[in-house]
């Protein structure tokens, strides 16, 4: 980029620039007396950036800044002319690509921060998750990061995708950093010559410092961690509804993925959220296409094989069967669940288990159990079936007994709070066909 600034005028270029591996430290080039250096806080450079430099000219020279890919560096060069401006500012931008680096992993994160659950260890995280550019970080950030992850944001509405500080600055309060003002600049006098200008970038919404992608990456056809849904034959006109569940025993944090629809074959009406906590309609993003879940928990939750995560209710367009109708999207996020606090998390299949499988059937835990209100116990069946449902006080006595007829399919049966009438232990016995359930429950 050339500028031709005239003496005395204040003026400001702005340098694009391309970085391809992570050091803190820059080089000093031989062609050149000074060098600009960004990575973020965990020593991953940043994708694209640009500069802007604003100064006084002293003269009317040429100035040509070179971009310096470098494979050692994150760096680019200043060429010595630079220091011909006076009152020299640097600012680097970085306003685009928002969901780089962010997933429901981080909202995992802030969750466990806020709730003091395990609070972040470096004044740089605190400026991620400060999603909302409020100075606190609360709920709302947690909302804010979650409407991106949905697709209901393309961008933030309240922040840039990145915030730079200056390398060299020392944050008065490390442990609470919002509290005072940081420079998002550096500011010279004069260019000093063989001098390095360095920045720490942070990527908004980015807790963990996600290394970026500098590439496009191909579709991720791994899936360590399986998903169960009913095969069925749509049959045109008629309502559906599909439940997702776990193929597996698991302790999940939370999880992250996108079903759409086949154009043509068949049209989402509406989720349906399972019994997990702080899973609720605001965790979904849905059209007619699709539907996008971000669930975020601070602690584990033990689920077992068969848990239902949500339902999908679906109207056929054609005669089809489901499977060829619905499939996971991983073009805006990875379908991926979270077991464990690290960077490793569980990618995500679709398994359709056709009626006779008889693995799917199966009666789940009373949830939720202990209970102030009324308990949903999971069934999947694998043909139609009579289920009946039994509770008894601890006297023998029995206070509530249900029989309806299932279809093949997953349902909830539920036991209303009005059963449960006195505070205390009661317990329960439900049957469908071979499968059989009994066990505690409690009452508050």
């Amino acid at each position: 980029m050339n500028a031709k600034p005239k003496f005395g005028k204040s003026a400001f270029l702005l340098i694009g620039a391309l970085f391809f591996e992570n050091s803190l430290f820059c080089q000093t080039f031989s062609y050149t007396d000074s060098s600009i250096c960004m990575v973020n806080y965990w020593g991953n450079g940043v994708q694209y950036a640009v500069i802007r430099l604003e100064g006084t000219t002293v003269s009317g020279d040429n100035f040509n800044v070179i971009p310096y890919p470098s494979f050692q560096t994150y760096c680019f060069a200043l060429p010595y002319s630079w220091d011909q401006i006076d009152q020299l500012r640097l600012t680097p931008v970085q306003d685009d690509n928002f969901l780089n680096g962010v997933s429901t992993y981080d909202r995992i994160l802030i969750k466990r921060h806020i709730t003091k659950v395990e609070p972040f260890n470096n004044p740089y995280q605190h400026l991620a998750a400060d999603v909302n550019k409020s100075g606190f970080i609360n709920g709302l950030d947690n909302i804010e990061l979650m409407n991106l992850l949905l697709g209901i944001y393309v961008e933030l509405p309240h922040n840039t995708s990145h915030i730079f500080v200056p390398a060299t600055f020392n944050f008065p309060d490390p442990f609470n950093p919002l509290i005072t003002p940081y420079p998002e600049s550096i500011t010279k006098d004069s260019l000093v010559k063989y001098s390095t200008y360095a920045f720490k970038a942070v990527k908004v919404g980015d807790i963990n410092g996600t290394p970026y992608n500098l590439l496009p990456n191909s579709a991720d056809t791994r899936a360590s961690q399986m998903l169960n849904c009913p095969e069925m034959n749509l049959e045109t006109g008629k309502v559906y509804q599909i439940p997702i569940m776990t193929s597996s025993d698991c302790n999940w944090y939370g999880c992250q993925l996108a079903i759409q629809s086949i154009p043509g074959n068949l049209e989402i009406l509406e989720v349906i959220p399972g019994n997990l906590p702080e899973l609720d309609i605001n965790s979904f993003a849905v059209d007619k296409n699709h539907v996008v879940c971000s669930w975020a928990y601070e602690h584990t939750f033990a689920m077992q094989e068969n848990e239902k995560l949500f339902e999908i209710r679906v109207r056929a367009l054609k005669d089809a069967p489901l499977s060829a109708s619905i499939l996971l999207n991983n073009s805006r996020i990875k379908p991926e669940a979270y077991d464990y606090l690290d960077e490793n998390p569980l990618p995500l299949g679709l398994n359709f288990i056709s009626k006779t499988d008889r693995q799917l059937a199966g009666i789940g835990i009373p949830q939720p159990n202990p209970t102030t209100d009324a308990i949903q116990i999971p069934v999947v069946l694998a043909s139609a079936n009579a289920v009946e449902l039994f509770v008894y006080d601890l006297t023998g006595r029995l206070v509530f007994q249900q029989k309806s007829w299932m279809e093949a399919g997953a349902a909830q049966i539920t036991i209303p709070a009005s059963a449960l009438s006195q505070k205390g232990m009661y317990q329960y016995k439900i049957a469908a066909g071979e499968l059989q359930r009994s066990g505690t429950l409690i009452k508050q």
